[in-house]
């Protein structure tokens, strides 16, 4: 039998009891005398529930414990020392970018360096943030109310369907160890500063919880300024005995100025100087979001399941960049239907089917106007688009446990059709529609109680985002390139996982260890021409990699952790040539590394608790090996090293019935000067110089303060 222990939140609870059949699966699955100890875990990325030693994907699940003593302008820290995910704060604000497995990696300078991340799936609550076309802005992920994180660094397109290279889902239901009311400030280097306000209310069946928070920053570049206003509500409630409803609302109002990229000779000369273009346009986005999400969970039978979802996230955004005044409004508007049957076919056989299909649509229109002087726009409309984007896909995953071995397959059916209509020039509007039959399929096996290994074969693809199909000029008359196609790629994986307590006479208090080795061959890569005027599908590409992380909880209060990437991910072929300008000239990238990826990255942590005070002393160190940023190999990213250190109380101090919780954190202790993030592919300045290098954050105190009050 299984034997779960310290379920980690009371929504967790909850949506364990409306998903029996699919704890009961691994319950059938085992040997009557065999005893498991796992925390309950939801993995709201693989659309399941299932025990972590077990998933079939590479998988890494936090929660907020494990960044609630940090410096969190935006979600960065969630996602720090997770092998195969590579993330770089562009500005030190809440645009990342992040790149899992090389997908996510595809820049073109000025044209798509800001603002998005892409071909990564980022799901908030069970749905996508990810707009129908690829791209996902990340101003409505707020640090303080993401109770949970669920990382899937494998392929997961059977699950989720375009630009899901990976899958990286937040949930805001809170713990159930919150207080029922959390007040916290922090502030630090660089005009930093942060207060929230938290309420949560539990009962027997159900938890509500409201926040408000406002964040600032300086910035450490000239022209980095940025400030957000957040806001935000979840419910989270059974219904009756095998019913839960979810639903969870935000807003969030945000500017962040954009300083740019600088060359390699700006850099080492003034890193902390804005590049002048920018600094002269004012270059920035201006964001309004709001974000509402209803999940219905019911289990008719105790063999059954169906989950509803539904979603609606109006935006206005308005944005300076490259000489135009952008103003988009945006609905972006979906849902899915999630359908679970189980059949117990012995006492140690079990088939479950999971059903599904989801659909995502985005459409209205962008306004451009040509810049004024101080950044404004003038009042003459030069653009007028109408640009709609529907992504629909149905799936089908059939999971086969016998005994200890786990075998699975599954097929999905996707569509994403773009219309473009062209109000002030008619002839340009257009239609494109892509299709995809993508297969999947794997295998497990539970060598013990502690340790398991997985292997599977995963299809996927990634359709040109919006920002990618304008027509090369052989196709004037058109406003969508005919001739651009999806990428396609196949992802091979095998992996392991340890999860034990030693003897209770050992130093050791649990070891919890994890490895992956993954190959990806991806056709049709999707790469710029002429500085990203517009895009081809020149190449073919090959990545391989190992990424292994190892816990060790020793008795004392010592906490260990390493994490290591190691990766080679080159082109196999990437052939351009001139002919779209009349000239017959070829440039052969083959065998190049793909751009904006390091080969080498790793990171060490130990935390200890002091033993005559609840005290927990941190120290950090990552490691980012060199890279290129772009595709012709030619700029080179020096690596670097970074130290970091922290101090928290390890429980809270209680004052008159109110309990409080100081810490403070020292980012980059040796003030080491280095590219925190690059522009790929980048433009050139008027003396052929690229523009590629971001200043990382310099040393950096932060001290917080959060005042709880009893639970």
């Amino acid at each position: 039998m299984f034997i779960f222990a310290r379920p980690t939140s009371q929504a967790v609870r909850m949506r364990l009891s409306t998903v029996g059949p699919i704890v009961a699966v691994s319950l059938a699955a085992t040997a009557a005398d065999t005893t498991y100890v796992f925390p309950p875990t939801t993995v709201t990325a693989l659309r399941t529930t299932q025990l972590p030693l077990v998933a079939p994907y590479a998988q890494t699940y936090r929660t907020a414990e494990d960044w609630d003593s940090r410096r969190s302008y935006g979600v960065e820290e969630a996602l720090r020392r997770i092998p195969g995910l590579f993330v770089q704060d562009r500005a030190g604000t809440g645009d990342l970018r992040i790149v899992v497995r090389g997908f996510g990696a595809r820049g073109a300078g000025d044209r798509s360096n800001n603002g998005t991340t892409r071909g990564v799936r980022i799901l908030l609550d069970g749905v996508p943030l990810t707009e129908p076309d690829g791209r996902t802005a990340l101003d409505l992920l707020e640090p303080t109310v993401i109770a949970e994180v669920d990382i899937l660094r494998s392929n997961s397109t059977l699950l989720w369907g375009n630009a899901s290279g990976g899958v990286i889902a937040f949930r805001t239901i809170p713990l159930l160890t919150a207080p029922p009311l959390t007040l916290s400030a922090s502030a630090g280097s660089f005009g930093f500063r942060k207060v929230t306000a938290q309420f949560v209310s539990h009962s027997a069946t159900s938890t509500i919880s409201g926040t408000v928070a406002h964040s600032a920053s300086s910035g450490w570049r000239r022209h980095a300024q940025a400030q957000r206003w957040w806001a935000g509500l979840s419910v989270a409630s059974e219904l009756q005995a095998r019913t839960l409803i979810e639903l969870t609302a935000s807003f969030t109002a945000n500017r962040f100025n954009i300083p740019g990229p600088l060359s390699w000779e700006e850099f080492l000369q003034d890193p902390e100087a804005a590049n002048a273009v920018y600094l002269e346009q004012r270059a920035r986005r201006e964001n309004l979001i709001a974000h509402l999400t209803v999940t219905l969970s019911h289990s008719p039978t105790p063999s059954q399941r169906l989950q509803l979802s539904t979603f609606v996230q109006p935006k206005f955004l308005t944005r300076s960049e490259r000489g135009t005044y952008r103003e988009f409004s945006r609905v972006m508007t979906g849902g899915s239907l999630l359908y679970h049957p189980t059949w117990h076919l012995s006492p140690t056989a079990t088939l479950l089917l999971t059903i599904g299909g989801d659909v995502a649509l985005q459409d209205g229109p962008a306004l451009f106007y040509k810049l004024t002087a101080d950044g404004g726009r003038d009042s003459v409309l030069r653009q007028n688009k109408r640009e709609a984007a529907l992504n629909a896909g149905t799936f089908a995953r059939a999971l086969f446990l016998l005994g200890p071995w786990q075998f699975w397959l599954g097929l999905r059916s996707d569509w994403l059709a773009y219309r473009l209509i062209d109000a002030l020039r008619p002839s340009l509007s257009d239609y494109k529609l892509f299709r995809a039959i993508l297969p999947s399929g794997g295998i497990g096996y539970r060598l013990s109680e502690h340790h398991s290994v997985y292997a599977h074969v995963s299809s996927g693809w990634e359709v040109p985002a919006y920002n990618e199909v304008d027509p090369p000029p052989t196709a004037a008359s058109r406003g969508i390139n005919p001739d651009l196609k999806p990428m396609r790629s196949w992802t091979v994986e095998v992996g392991s996982r340890h999860m034990f307590r030693p003897a209770q006479q050992s130093f050791l208090q649990d070891i919890r260890a994890d490895f992956a080795l993954y190959w990806i061959d991806s056709r049709n890569e999707i790469v710029p021409y002429g500085g990203g005027r517009f895009y081809v599908n020149a190449a073919r590409s090959q990545r391989m990699g190992v990424e292994v992380q190892v816990t060790l909880g020793l008795r004392g209060g010592l906490t260990l952790q390493a994490v290591a990437t190691l990766a080679s991910m080159r082109y196999r072929s990437y052939v351009v040539d001139s002919s779209y300008f009349g000239i017959q000239r070829q440039v052969d990238f083959s065998n190049n590394r793909i751009a904006g990826v390091p080969a080498v990255q790793g990171g060490f942590h130990a935390e200890y608790t002091l033993p005559w005070l609840p005290i927990r002393l941190g120290v950090e160190l990552s490691y980012v090996g060199p890279m290129y940023a772009d595709d012709a190999n030619e700029v080179r990213v020096p690596d670097y090293a970074l130290w970091n250190v922290s101090i928290r109380s390890e429980r809270s101090w209680s004052i008159a019935g109110i309990a409080v919780s100081p810490w403070a954190e020292l980012r980059n202790l040796a003030n080491r000067r280095y590219v925190g993030s690059v522009y790929v592919n980048p433009d050139r300045d008027s003396r052929g110089r690229p523009l590629f290098a971001e200043l990382g954050m310099p040393r950096a105190i932060t001290v917080g303060l959060q005042v709880n009050t009893a639970r």
